[in-house]
């Protein structure tokens, strides 16, 4: 009775030690991360997994403090920000599972937060499947900002004067943002509207600013920021543009546009002039008050 005893001491002693021991590590963490939409209570991202069979995501306010997750700790998800597991300094777990996408959502407009990823692998020895190996030493640390709360009165009002073969200047009214943006395009109406959470390089030279690109021909960054009129060089003689002002709020990462009720104005340069003046002028058929 004492042999039997002993024995299953020994092997209960042998599959306990085996079931944390032999419960592998993930080797390849997670990579790639990139946003693939945001709003100003929400980010979606997408990534490359690594080797685990799954991996957990959490979100947490840039400010605080990393908490990585325990080995052998099965953590709840809950899109929903701070509603799923929290690893400790509010590192709240927003998806657990086997896929490569997820979403965190009631963030705060405006705010940076840290998503990182955590690959894991569950006991693999066949004697305990609910013992997950979390790998910690690499991850994922993506920094993303949701949106600025957008403006609700845009910019009105475009007006163009002192229009030349090449240039033209432009003015309109400000909406109820801290900014705002003119573009221009060589057509007869408007199209491709700013893209939320992105900054743009504007120029007066016409082609030089960033190019809005939805649809062809593209539109031309003129100003962005404070100004609200611009001076604008190096249109084509004889060809007609239309301007578009768009008002937005925000800082770095989190730009918003509003891009609805924006205003549009359209006009023509002058034709180009002639290259050469008219010559040797002559003349017949004098009489005392008519002439050829």
């Amino acid at each position: 009775m004492k042999k039997v005893l002993f024995a299953f001491i020994c092997l209960f002693t042998l599959l306990s030690v085996s079931k944390h021991a032999i419960a592998q590590q993930p080797t390849v963490p997670a990579s790639n991360v990139i946003t693939v939409g945001k709003t100003t209570t929400s980010i979606s991202i997408n990534w490359t997994s690594g080797n685990g069979t799954s991996r957990i995501v959490t979100c947490a306010l840039s400010s605080s403090g990393t908490s990585v997750p325990s080995d052998g700790t099965a953590y709840t998800q809950n899109s929903t920000f701070g509603a799923g597991s929290n690893l400790g300094n509010a590192n709240y777990v927003v998806y657990n599972g086997s896929g490569s996408g997820c979403n965190a959502f009631g963030l705060s407009p405006g705010t940076a937060y840290r998503i990182r990823i955590y690959e894991y692998l569950i006991g693999v020895n066949g004697f305990d499947f609910s013992y997950e190996n979390y790998l910690t030493s690499s991850y994922p640390n993506y920094l993303e900002y949701t949106l600025t709360t957008e403006p609700t009165t845009n910019a009105s009002t475009i007006n163009v004067s002192n229009i030349a073969a090449n240039s033209a200047s432009l003015a309109f009214t400000s909406g109820n943002g801290t900014f705002d943006l003119l573009s221009l395009r060589a057509s007869s109406s408007y199209a491709n509207t700013p893209v939320d959470g992105t900054s743009y390089s504007p120029s007066t030279t016409f082609g030089s600013g960033t190019a809005l690109t939805t649809s062809s021909p593209s539109s031309y960054v003129l100003t962005w920021g404070t100004a609200t009129s611009a001076n604008v060089t190096g249109l084509t003689a004889g060809t007609t543009y239309t301007a578009a002002a768009f008002a937005f709020n925000g800082s770095s990462g989190t730009y918003n546009y509003l891009l609805t009720s924006y205003p549009t104005k359209t006009f023509t340069t002058l034709a180009a002039e002639p290259t050469s003046a008219s010559n040797t002028l002559a003349f017949s058929n004098i009489t005392n008050n008519s002439m050829t």
